[in-house]
C-alpha cells in the first residue's frame, strides 16, 4: 500500500492569497477585498487560495474510467503515474462527489473553486478575451470591468463568435438538457421515483383545483433560487455507479461522460463535470463550423480594421446602410468627376455597391456576435448568482432575483382572477394594433427624456449587479494572485485525446475527402454493381491523383506557415522549414518561468521580462538575446492601455484550411500612454467617449511563447480597468 500522505510531496505549493487583496480601483465591494459576511455578522477575511491538499486514496477503483479506456490499462498506468497527476485526478473525483452531496467546493489552487472548473474557466478566458482597452468607454460605477466595448467600427471576429457560441451552449444548452431530463425523470414513474413523482402530482392537481398552478410554480422557483439546499432535496441526484464519472447532463448518472466525438487521451484520465461541459461545448461549435465557410476559416481582412486596430480610437459616422460616409463621399466625388469615362464610372458605382453590401453583411455578423456575447454574459452571471463562489456574498443576487421576478408574478397570479387576464390581453392587443402613432410618439419622447434607458434596463446593472461573468471571475482571481506576487500557473490542457481533437479541427481537404475525389475520378463505370476490377491505367491515375492532393496540401502548409507569425493549434509541431526557423522565428529558448517569455521585436530575438516585486513599480522589459544587459525598451505596466493578440490573415488562414491544419497567431501588440496623456484623453468621458487625443507608444512583438499566460498577467498587474473589443 502507498502512503497517501506521500502524495503531498509532489503537489505544488498553494498561492498564499487572501480576500484582503486590493485587485484594482473602482470595482465593486467583492472585487476590492470585502470580507465574506453572512447576514449582518462580519467575519475575518476568508482565504481565497488556501493551503489545502487533497487527502488522497491510492486505490485504483477511486478513479472513474474515462471514455474509450480499458480498466486493466488504467490500473497499470495508475501504478506508473507521477504523484502529482494522481493527486489531481483524485481531487477531481472528490470535487464531483462534493457537488453531488451539496457540499461546499474546495480546490487546492483557489479555495471555493474546484481545480478542474478553474482550469476550464482559464482555458475559456484564453480563447474568449483577445483584445482589451483601458479605460472602459462605458462602465457603470461599482460594476466589474471587462465588459464588451461600446466603441463603433469594431470588425467582426469569427473566433469571438465561436467562443460566444461555446459559452451559450455551456450554460443555457446544458441547463436545457439537464432540466428536460429531470422532467423525464419525474414523468417516468420509475420505482425509485414514484414517491417523489406522486408528491409532485398531488401538489399540482391540488393547486389546479384552486387555480393556483402558476403561483405554485413561482413558489418552486423561489425555493430553488433562494435556498440551494432545496435543489438537492426536491431533485436529488443519483450517485454514479463505481467506475463511471459523474455526468454533467444526466441527473441519473447512468450515462457518464456523454461527449460524443473525442475520448480522453490517458488511461487514468476522466472528465469531470466542468470538463465535460467544456468538451461538449467545443464539439457543438465544431459541428456547426462545418456548415459555414466563413466561420470555419476565420482570420481577418488585410484592409482597414477601424477601432479593431491597436492605436488611437475615433468616433465614426456611418450612413443608414452602414457604409463609411467619408469613403462613400470620396467614391461619389470620383463618379461625379467629368474626367472619368463612362466605363470607369460604372466600375466605381459597382465598387460602391459592393462596399455597401459588405458593410451590411459585416454589421449583421457583428450584431450576431455582440448579441451572442451579451446573451452568454447574461447566462454566466445568472449561473454565478445562483451558485456563487464562496467569497461572494451568498444571498445578495439570489434574493434580488426572487424578490423582483418570482414574488411579483406569484402575488399577481394569486390575486388577479383568471378571466381578467383574457380581458387584459384583448385590450393590450387592441391598443398595440390601433394605437401605433401614439405609442411611437411616446417611445420617442421616452428616449429623449431617458437617453441611457438601455443601461437602466440592463439587468447586469440591477438584478445581476456586481455578479461576475466567468471571464471577470478569472481576471479577479489573477489580480488577487498578482497582488500577492504569486501569479496563477497556466492551465493544463483539457483531458482530450490530442490526435482526435486535431483531426476533428481540420476543415480542409482531408484524406477521406481526397479518397472520395480519387474514387470519383477513377470509377470504372456508372453501374454500382459492376464488380470488374479497375484497370492498370485507373490504378496509375488514382495513385497520381493522391500524390497531387498530398503535394498540394504540403505546398499549402509550407505557404501558410512560411515567414508567418503563426503556430499550429493544439500541437508542439514546428512550423516552417529550417531556414524559416533560423531567419524569421525567435531563437530564444523558453525556460517556462512566469516572468520570462521568448519573443521577437523588429526581427530581434529576446525575452519579454515582467518585473513585479513588492515596493517596486511593475515593468515590462524586452531583453535581446545577444545583449540582455541592454534592454531594447522598458515600460511601466501601469501605463498599459491596450493589449491585443494578433490573429491570422484570411489569405494565410485559407492556405491553412487547404492544408487541413489549424493555425493561430503568436503576435502581441501593446500600447502604452503616460499618466499625463491618460489625463488629457477623453476616452470614456465627456460628450464623445469614443475619441482619443493621443495615440501613445506602440510595440508589436512576434513569435511570443505562452502568449495567453503573458496576456493575462499584463492585464492583471497594473490595476487598470478594461473592456473587451
Amino acid at each position: 500500500m502507498v502512503d497517501p500522505e506521500s502524495f503531498d510531496e509532489g503537489l505544488p505549493q498553494a498561492i498564499p492569497l487572501t480576500a484582503s487583496t486590493q485587485p484594482g480601483p473602482g470595482g465593486p465591494a467583492w472585487l476590492s477585498g470585502a470580507s465574506k459576511t453572512t447576514n449582518s455578522s462580519a467575519s475575518a477575511p476568508t482565504p481565497i487560495v488556501g493551503a489545502k491538499h487533497a487527502l488522497l486514496d491510492n486505490e485504483a477503483h477511486v478513479l472513474p474510467l474515462g471514455s474509450e479506456q480499458n480498466p486493466e490499462k488504467q490500473a497499470q498506468k495508475l501504478a506508473e503515474a507521477p504523484r502529482e497527476q494522481v493527486a489531481a485526478l483524485v481531487e477531481k473525483t472528490k470535487g464531483d462527489e462534493r457537488e453531488e452531496k451539496g457540499e461546499d467546493a474546495e480546490g487546492t489552487v483557489v479555495e471555493g473553486i474546484e481545480d478542474d472548473k478553474l482550469w476550464a474557466m482559464m482555458r475559456r478566458f484564453n480563447v474568449q478575451v483577445n483584445h482589451t482597452l483601458s479605460p472602459p468607454t462605458k462602465l457603470p460605477p461599482g460594476e466589474p470591468d471587462l465588459r464588451m466595448s461600446s466603441l463603433p467600427d469594431v470588425p467582426f471576429n469569427s473566433d469571438v463568435l465561436r467562443s460566444n457560441g461555446e459559452r451559450i451552449f455551456a450554460t443555457a444548452g446544458i441547463w436545457a438538457i439537464y432540466s428536460s431530463r429531470e422532467m423525464m425523470r419525474l414523468m417516468s414513474w420509475d420505482v425509485q421515483e414514484r414517491r417523489r413523482t406522486g408528491c409532485f402530482c398531488a401538489a399540482y392537481f391540488i393547486a389546479a383545483y384552486f387555480s393556483m398552478v402558476i403561483p405554485l410554480i413561482m413558489g418552486l422557483l423561489i425555493a430553488l433560487t433562494t435556498f440551494p439546499r432545496s435543489r438537492k432535496f426536491l431533485f436529488p441526484p443519483i450517485p454514479p455507479p463505481a467506475g463511471v464519472p459523474a455526468s454533467a447532463t444526466d441527473p441519473t448518472n447512468k450515462k457518464g461522460d456523454e461527449s460524443q466525438l473525442a475520448g480522453v487521451g490517458d488511461p487514468i484520465e476522466h472528465r469531470s463535470k466542468a470538463e465535460q461541459i467544456e468538451q461538449q461545448a467545443w464539439e457543438f461549435t465544431n459541428t456547426i463550423q462545418r456548415f459555414g465557410m466563413r466561420v470555419v476559416i476565420g482570420g481577418k481582412g488585410s484592409g482597414h480594421q477601424g477601432n479593431g486596430e491597436v492605436g488611437k480610437k475615433e468616433s465614426k459616422d456611418e450612413d443608414e446602410n452602414g457604409a463609411d460616409s467619408e469613403e462613400r463621399e470620396a467614391v461619389q466625388d470620383e463618379i461625379d468627376g467629368k474626367e472619368l469615362s463612362e466605363k470607369q464610372k460604372r466600375k466605381l458605382k459597382a465598387k460602391l455597391a459592393r462596399e455597401k453590401r459588405d458593410a451590411v453583411v459585416g454589421n449583421i455578423a457583428k450584431g450576431v456576435q455582440d448579441g451572442a456575447g451579451q446573451a452568454a454574459d447574461m447566462f454566466e452571471c445568472f449561473a454565478n448568482a445562483l451558485s456563487p463562489p464562496s467569497y461572494y456574498p451568498p444571498n445578495q443576487a439570489r434574493a434580488k432575483i426572487a424578490g423582483a421576478l418570482w414574488v411579483p408574478i406569484l402575488l399577481i397570479f394569486a390575486v388577479v382572477p383568471a378571466h381578467w387576464w383574457a380581458q387584459i390581453a384583448s385590450f393590450a392587443f387592441g391598443a398595440g394594433f390601433f394605437g401605433q402613432p401614439i405609442l411611437i410618439r411616446a417611445a420617442n419622447k421616452f428616449v429623449e427624456l431617458v437617453p441611457d434607458w438601455r443601461d437602466l434596463l440592463d439587468i447586469r446593472n440591477s438584478l445581476l449587479s456586481q455578479v461576475p461573468t466567468n471571464a471577470q471571475l478569472v481576471l479577479y482571481i489573477s489580480r488577487a494572485a498578482e497582488a500577492e506576487y504569486n501569479p496563477l500557473p497556466a492551465p493544463p490542457a483539457a483531458p482530450t485525446a490530442t490526435d482526435t481533437k486535431n483531426e476533428l479541427s481540420k476543415t480542409g481537404i482531408d484524406d477521406e475527402a481526397g479518397d472520395e475525389l480519387v474514387n470519383e475520378k477513377t470509377a470504372t463505370g456508372d453501374d454500382p454493381d459492376d464488380e470488374e476490377k479497375p484497370s492498370v491505367t485507373h490504378k496509375v491515375a488514382a495513385k497520381g491523383t493522391r500524390k497531387i492532393l498530398s503535394g498540394l496540401r504540403l505546398v499549402a502548409k509550407k505557404a501558410a506557415t512560411f515567414r508567418g507569425d503563426v503556430q499550429i493549434s493544439d500541437t508542439r509541431q514546428k512550423v516552417g522549414n529550417k531556414v524559416d526557423r533560423i531567419l524569421y522565428q525567435s531563437r530564444a529558448k523558453d525556460d517556462f518561468t512566469a516572468d520570462s517569455y521568448p519573443a521577437k521585436l523588429d526581427g530581434t530575438s529576446g525575452h519579454l521580462v515582467i518585473s513585479h516585486y513588492e515596493g517596486v513599480t511593475p515593468t515590462l522589459t524586452f531583453e535581446p538575446l545577444r545583449h540582455p544587459e541592454t534592454p531594447a525598451f522598458t515600460e511601466s505596466i501601469v501605463d498599459l492601455v491596450e493589449v491585443k493578440k494578433g490573429g491570422v490573415f484570411i489569405a494565410r488562414a485559407v492556405l491553412g484550411w487547404a492544408a487541413a491544419i489549424n493555425i493561430e497567431g503568436t503576435s502581441l501588440e501593446l500600447r502604452f500612454k503616460s499618466h499625463i496623456e491618460r489625463k488629457l484623453d477623453g476616452i470614456g468621458k465627456g460628450e464623445d467617449p469614443h475619441e482619443e487625443t493621443h495615440e501613445g507608444r506602440l510595440w508589436e512583438f512576434s513569435h511570443v511563447a505562452r502568449r495567453d499566460q503573458l496576456f493575462l498577467r499584463l492585464i492583471s498587474i497594473g490595476g487598470q480597468q478594461w473592456e473587451t473589443l
